[in-house]
């Protein structure tokens, strides 16, 4: 016998059932997930580390607050992980952009439509494209530990501009070991850079130097703090020139497309058009 409405409320209380079974157990195994991504931030170093939101950890690593977001997997994805961490106030000027080698980047940096750094390891210059400036400074970021790390983290990208660190992973990394060594890597790299710069000041002061003339007025320590900055100002000026110079030329492409693409679409119903008379 039918219900009065024509359904049958058992299967329907099974479906629902069934719905909120499957919605606790996904949002049980995702609570377990951001419980084990914090107990990564407190192994660490993060005494503050919390768990904000549903995708998302913080804390303060090497004294740099840092962001842990792990995007859950998806039909066709495996995911995605994004740690950031705020650069300190006074740091080095420097931006890196590091991308994974790709055969088409050759061609780029031979039309002075990209830069490729070459830090002097042969296995990490051919995994990476470093597009970055100052070199001093990226060279010394770019220590071996770190080079190991993010060649072992492969596919990757790092990101050092606007204030941040950014290190950028296509897989969901949610176990305490992985969001430990990340956070780690990412938080090192923003307090480095706060003390890079008066390492590398200090190697340039006692590097051998051509006689005395070229302090006249000035201290040796100011003189150079000067040439380095004037340095680094033309490779940072060198390397926004190149990008923004990319970015104009795949504009150009884009909008080249386009306008073929409406070409065709007008050809074809200008036939249709011809053909219907």
């Amino acid at each position: 016998m039918s219900t009065a409405g024509g359904g049958d409320p058992w299967g329907l209380a099974l479906v629902l059932l069934v719905m909120g079974t499957a919605g606790v157990a996904l949002a049980y195994r995702r609570w377990r997930e951001l419980l084990s991504m914090r107990q990564g931030l407190v192994l660490a170093g993060a005494r503050d580390a919390k768990i904000v939101g549903m995708s998302t950890v913080m804390g303060t690593i090497h004294g740099r607050l840092v962001r842990y977001l792990a995007q859950p997997r998806q039909k066709g994805s495996s995911g995605r992980t994004v740690v950031i961490a705020l650069v300190p106030p006074r740091a080095a000027p420097v931006e890196m952009h590091l991308t994974p080698q790709k055969e088409s980047d050759a061609s780029l940096v031979e039309r002075g439509l990209a830069i490729d750094l070459q830090v002097g390891e042969p296995l990490f210059d051919a995994a990476f494209v470093v597009e970055a400036a100052p070199a001093e400074t990226v060279r010394a970021l770019l220590d071996a530990p770190t080079r190991s790390a993010l060649r072992g983290l492969l596919p990757c990208e790092l990101h050092v501009a606007g204030g941040e660190v950014v290190l950028r992973k296509p897989a969901q990394l949610t176990e305490v070991a992985e969001v430990r060594s990340l956070a780690e890597l990412v938080g090192g790299l923003a307090a480095r850079l706060g003390s890079v710069a008066l390492e590398l000041e200090e190697k340039r002061l006692h590097a051998p130097r051509d006689g005395g003339a070229a302090y006249r007025g000035v201290t040796a320590t100011e003189a150079v703090a000067s040439q380095g900055d004037a340095t680094a100002s033309q490779e940072l000026a060198q390397l926004h020139t190149v990008r923004q110079r990319r970015r104009a030329q795949n504009q150009t492409l884009v909008l080249t497309g386009a306008v073929i693409v409406a070409a065709i679409i007008g050809l074809i119903e200008l036939l249709r058009y011809s053909q219907g008379r």
